[in-house]
């Protein structure tokens, strides 16, 4: 009974995967490119700050944590999921690609300033 059962469920998931999302979704603005460039910028610099000192100071280290807590998801914009510790079930925010874009300047010149703090 249970291997009917796992046959039925390993058909039903291979057809979810082949049928998938068939609808063209708009390519990203330039907006939203430049604000996905941004947010990988910024974690590429906090690995930077991971890579720089074995123990980070307490104060520093809280201070990443709330700022990673803090990533904006953008919308259509995949990203690493290796390594990944942040939180995916947060509800979407709802703001015009520009605001996105400031958004994402601000949260990568916060772990600009996290980084010039440690140096």
């Amino acid at each position: 009974m249970k291997l009917h059962y796992l046959k039925h469920t390993v058909i039903a998931l291979a057809l979810t995967v082949a049928i998938g999302c068939k609808h063209k979704h708009k390519p990203p603005s330039a907006e939203l490119q430049e604000a996905y460039k941004l947010q990988q910028d910024a974690l590429q610099i906090a690995k930077t700050i991971e890579g720089a000192a074995t123990t980070l100071p307490a104060e520093v280290a809280a201070r990443k944590k709330v700022w990673l807590e803090n990533m904006i998801e953008i919308p259509g914009m995949d990203h690493d999921h290796s390594n990944c510790n942040h939180d995916h079930h947060r509800p979407t925010v709802s703001i015009t690609d520009s605001e996105m874009l400031a958004v994402q300047k601000a949260w990568r010149d916060t772990i600009l300033s996290i980084q010039k703090d440690i140096q």
